[in-house]
């Protein structure tokens, strides 16, 4: 196994382990490997409205390699999987940042970390479903990754550099086929695909607002919408013309809680 320093610790997993892992590698088919890389339009076709949204501030910031709507490969999924268990533990956009570019590090040539967690969880499934044996991902406090098996853990989890700083430890079975991508998703926040300040980015990420202004002399938000059908409160203005709606907006001006 290979890896960068800045992104990759694999000093102390066991020897073998990485016996295991090279036997695994060199089984590998190059037309399996091919085949996590291919669009497949059926991996995300669950996706809605609301998860298209969630993903597109991803995409935007350059966190996942495929836009919403385009056909998303085996491994744009995984990638994506893990990154929304991680935010959910609330890990920043730049740690999502680095353990990203290790996951895409290679690991046996054209074989890349993620990539091959992901074929090594596929055996592990249809071998058994029980996912024992499932890769787990080390990540320290500096957001490296260390691929291992689960009697590596505690050898990784021992002695940190910084000892103030906790380990996370995800069993990428679990994490990949727990329950799917698209659930994991809509169980999610909008707000937690973002580090705005929640009120904010709910708004800026909800597709019925039109127009967000700040004032910060009086610490006030205004909201411009089309307030769908049945507003809460704010000022609705519709307009007509030939008889018709031709414009229907709601203004809303709340306290801004940062």
């Amino acid at each position: 196994m290979t890896g960068n320093k800045k992104y990759i610790n694999v000093e102390k997993i066991s020897a073998e382990t990485h016996a295991q892992f090279d036997a695994f590698a060199a089984g590998v088919m190059t037309d399996t490997m091919r085949e996590l890389n291919a669009p497949n339009q059926e991996l995300a076709c669950g996706m809605d409205d609301q998860c298209m949204r969630k993903l597109q501030h991803w995409a935007n910031a350059g966190l996942l390699n495929v836009q919403p709507g385009q056909p998303w490969s085996a491994l744009d999924v995984a990638m994506a999987t893990v990154l929304t268990v991680l935010k959910k533990r609330g890990l920043s956009m730049n740690a999502l940042r680095q353990i990203r570019d290790g996951l895409n590090l290679p690991m046996y040539e054209e074989l890349s970390v993620l990539g091959f967690a992901v074929l090594l969880c596929r055996q592990e499934y249809h071998n058994d479903r029980t996912l024992h044996n499932a890769p787990y991902l080390v990540i320290d406090g500096e957001n490296r990754i260390t691929l291992c098996r689960a009697a590596d853990v505690p050898l990784v989890l021992t002695g940190p550099e910084i000892p103030t700083y906790l380990h996370i430890v995800l069993n990428m079975g679990r994490v990949l086929y727990d329950c799917s991508f698209i659930h994991k998703t809509k169980l999610m926040h909008e707000t937690e695909f973002s580090e705005l300040p929640a009120q904010i980015a709910q708004r800026l990420l909800d597709s019925a607002t039109k127009r967000l202004s700040f004032d910060r002399e009086h610490n006030r938000i205004k909201t411009v919408s089309n307030g769908g059908a049945n507003p809460q409160y704010g000022e609705r203005i519709i307009k007509y013309a030939a008889g018709r709606v031709v414009s229907d907006t709601v203004t809303t001006v709340e306290p801004l809680n940062e």
